[in-house]
């Protein structure tokens, strides 16, 4: 056995001793193996020849690295290192031998070479194994997911935290060769609890259903029925619906006297108060309500609410922050300015506190596009966080997106906290679109990090009850299917249900009154609608494990 001199206790002692042992690794010539000492690129080439000397060519030959001509000590190693797929170079034909290796480019490497697939849900096993998950660029999260399945991965103090930025040292290089090469019938010398396990967690388990109707407000008046509340309630309770979505906040407006929106903008409250006119009605046929944010931070570019608040719009780089053209023209409220936050916290506790709701329901309008971004005061939040550089002239670029993300996730933390410290049992939810062009939406770290409590997705065709945000938000939140009831046939609405209940989901609905109320108009299809839903059940919720 290999004998070295700076290795007693520690932690990766058993497993640098084994391959030493096999020839894989060698210590210094002072009989040092600097354990906690980092590895450059060409070092890690020749541990790779020594630890996988028969692994196949994969068809990459030709590649001449600039700065490694056949003199250099590790040009043969290099050469076989890129041929079977372990390593690649860069785009200027250089592999940069000297270069350290971080504890990613370890992996990739690893992963790649050894082609391996991930099995399970990419999303999911990074973000249950790691708390760091986030810090995985896209590239790699594949392949990082796959090195965890086949636990290659060697986290050592804290098994949770990946670090894949972090220079890699020769002993945690070393531990993942060694579970590389384990096989069925070896005993692991690296200690277990530094070892990486991916363990799911099951899909929660649901009871009751959710079936659901979205109101859009009618204008000018904000009513949301063009005909009497009551007569509209009892006709769709007919159809054992237990859950209303009504558009609280649209266009710059409230359907309700709001105090808030009053003072801000100098506006009388209108006569009537549809809002609770609908509670009133819906009480009696016990249906629920959450209240659908359903502009969210998108406003008319005229709205009452910024004639003295414009440093409250979220701009582009040339300081324009306006769409569309004239009277429809809108803008976006600036979601990282103190003013809008404070606002938009302020208007959600209005709605909880003053009304009998059961929560609030975003989507994707309170996610602004990534072309926003640069006006003063997110430059300056960002140039906060980043030593005073400002964001970057791409508005694509991946560490600038996620940076506002992230900022955005913040946002709905609070809002959240602020529904519960109004009333405790009161949601928020969230309406996915599976094709955002370009914004800031992530409906798959919102359900997986307990962000929002319900989920509906919205999708246009077939292929997109396959997407992982469903499968994904379903081990932690109530996920239903979101349906447009515009140009759609009854015969469809029976193969998504069928869908829904097939796949588990909590439940469907649809998008909106309006449209719905056109469909069942047509000969027949009530009684067939009726079908549908034939008793009445609670919406969907979580069964308790306690």
């Amino acid at each position: 056995m290999a004998k070295f001199t700076d290795i007693t206790n520690h932690w990766a002692q058993a497993v640098i001793e084994q391959l030493a042992d096999q020839k894989v690794v060698s210590g210094y010539l002072d009989g040092q193996f600097k354990p906690d000492a980092p590895m450059n690129r060409a070092e890690f080439a020749a541990l790779l020849s020594r630890a996988f000397p028969h692994y196949p060519k994969r068809g990459q030959t030709g590649m001449q690295f600039k700065d490694v001509p056949p003199s250099y000590w590790a040009y043969g190693v290099i050469r076989s290192a890129y041929e079977s797929g372990f390593l690649r170079g860069y785009s200027n034909e250089q592999f940069q031998p000297t270069d350290r290796l971080t504890r990613l480019q370890a992996l990739l490497a690893l992963s790649n070479g050894l082609k391996y697939e991930p099995q399970n849900l990419v999303e999911m096993t990074l973000n249950e194994t790691f708390e760091d998950a986030d810090r995985i660029p896209e590239y790699a999260r594949s392949a990082i997911a796959a090195a965890a399945e086949q636990e290659l991965v060697v986290n050592y103090p804290d098994v949770k935290q990946l670090r894949p930025n972090a220079i890699a040292t020769r002993a945690e290089i070393v531990a993942m060769i060694a579970q590389a090469r384990q096989t069925a019938n070896s005993v692991s010398p690296v200690p277990d609890q530094y070892i990486a396990k991916v363990t799911l967690s099951p899909p929660v388990q649901l009871t009751g259903e959710l079936r659901g109707v979205g109101l859009t407000q009618l204008t000018p008046n904000l009513r949301f029925f063009p005909n009497n509340t009551e007569t509209a309630i009892e006709y769709l309770s007919q159809f054992n619906f237990n859950t209303l979505y009504p558009s609280l906040w649209n266009q710059g407006q409230t359907p309700y006297p709001s105090t808030l929106l009053q003072q801000l903008t100098g506006l009388a409250h209108p006569s009537d108060d549809p809002l609770a006119e609908l509670l009133q009605a819906c009480r009696r046929k016990r249906l629920c309500i959450m209240g659908w944010w359903q502009g969210g931070l998108k406003i008319p570019a005229k709205s009452p609410l910024l004639e003295n608040r414009r440093h409250w719009i979220a701009t582009r780089q040339d300081g324009n922050g306006q769409f569309g053209m004239g009277e429809s023209s809108y803008v976006w409220l600036n979601p990282f300015h103190p003013e809008v936050q404070a606002f938009i916290l302020d208007l959600v506790a209005e709605m909880v506190r003053e009304y009998e709701i059961q929560g609030i329901q975003l989507d994707s309008s309170f996610c602004p596009p990534v072309a926003l971004g640069y006006d003063r005061v997110t430059t300056k939040l960002y140039q906060q966080d980043h030593g005073g550089k400002r964001p970057p002239s791409n508005p694509q670029d991946p560490h600038w997106v996620n940076w506002r993300r992230d900022r955005l996730t913040d946002l709905l933390k609070q809002i959240s906290a602020r529904i519960k410290k109004e009333k405790p049992y009161c949601l928020l939810g969230f309406v996915a679109d599976l094709h955002p062009a370009d914004t800031l939406q992530d409906p798959q770290l919102w359900a997986s990090d307990n962000v929002i409590e319900e989920l509906i997705i919205d999708a246009e065709a077939q292929e997109d009850l396959d997407h992982p945000a469903i499968a994904l938000g379903q081990h932690k939140i109530p996920v239903s299917l979101g349906l447009s009831t515009q140009h759609i046939s009854l015969a469809q609405i029976k193969q998504h249900l069928q869908q829904v209940r097939d796949r588990n989901l909590a439940g469907i609905c649809f998008f909106s009154y309006t449209t719905l109320m056109a469909l069942l108009a047509q000969k027949q299809a009530e009684q067939e609608f009726s079908a549908l839903f034939p008793e009445l059940v609670e919406r969907a919720q979580i069964i308790s494990t306690l």
